[in-house]
């Protein structure tokens, strides 16, 4: 028997779910770091290894993916094995640098082998979580080189602060390889918002996908709109860090964020009002005509 479609007041609790989930995503990858280097002021370390412990966390984060994403208490389940493994590693990470800084006095010794040691293990475990890597996995596994990279050439608070406008402009990069293809990147990530666990609904998101060139259209431009708004925020960050004084560590992590909320508002109102409605259209043009239920007046 073919299911049937949820009525859409039911679908309501679902879209706030994936909403809410979405938006404490956003707000733990950009608060985290901060919440991180003032938690660990009383223990003395320099800001530059404060913040790199920081991103420690926000790696374990990062390789979990986001929950809003998922579908399914499967999914979930995954989710939170990832995320306690992510944070295991950043502990070790964690204790291996406060080990190297207490031993050697050095910053960036104690950060590179932090570095290393989440890199490794951060990159062991997602290649045995993912034995086929797909493009998340891929992105995860080069900006994991990216911090290897980057933390060997300078442990400059400043230059610590705008390591996340690299990672971003990285995933600039790797989203604009997605608009060509099937899939464009916001059509990944929107599917659970857009089907609101209507299965039927779900089915008509991927129908529209492979007959609807509208669709399409509507995709690939959010695709490429997401780029373009991560490589402002990258450009942003980079000004607003080196538009506070040195010494000013704490104020240029907390306004370092002001240009991604902000971005992330104007793409988010410009992609619900002209890009998301013709989607949503073309998805229900898809959608199986609800039958009249028996009794009911012709």
């Amino acid at each position: 028997m073919p299911e049937l479609p949820i009525p859409t007041h039911q679908l309501l609790p679902s879209k706030v779910r994936i909403l809410v989930s979405s938006l404490v995503d956003f707000g733990i990858d950009l608060f985290l770091p901060t919440a991180i280097f003032l938690l660990l002021g009383p223990t003395g370390l320099s800001a530059v290894v404060r913040l790199t412990i920081g991103g420690f966390f926000v790696a374990a984060k990062a390789s979990a993916g986001h929950l809003s994403a998922l579908d399914g208490a499967e999914g979930h389940a995954e989710f939170k094995r990832s995320l306690l493994a992510g944070i295991l590693i950043a502990m070790g990470a964690t204790a291996v640098t406060v080990m190297v800084r207490h031993l050697s006095g050095s910053d960036r010794l104690a950060m590179a082998c932090g570095t290393g040691v989440l890199a490794v293990f951060q990159g062991v475990t997602l290649a045995r979580r993912r034995r086929r890597l797909d493009g998340f996995a891929l992105l995860v596994l080069v900006e994991l080189g990216a911090t290897i990279v980057l933390t060997s050439i300078s442990d400059n608070p400043r230059f610590v602060l705008i390591r996340p406008s690299f990672y971003t402009a990285i995933a600039a990069a790797y989203v604009l390889t997605t608009v060509r293809t099937p899939r464009p990147f916001v059509m990944q990530v929107s599917k659970p918002m857009a089907a609101g666990g209507d299965p039927v609904r779900a089915e008509a998101f991927e129908r529209a996908g492979r007959e609807s060139p509208r669709f399409r259209r509507a995709e690939q431009a959010m695709t490429i709109g997401l780029a373009l708004m991560l490589i402002a925020e990258a450009v942003l960050r980079v000004v607003t860090v080196f538009s506070h004084p040195a010494s000013s560590v704490l104020a240029s992590s907390l306004w370092s964020q002001v240009p991604a909320i902000g971005l992330f508002v104007v793409y988010f109102a410009i992609a619900r009002l002209v890009f998301i409605s013709r989607a949503s259209r073309e998805v229900n043009a898809l959608m199986p005509e609800k039958k009249p239920d028996i009794g009911s007046s012709p």
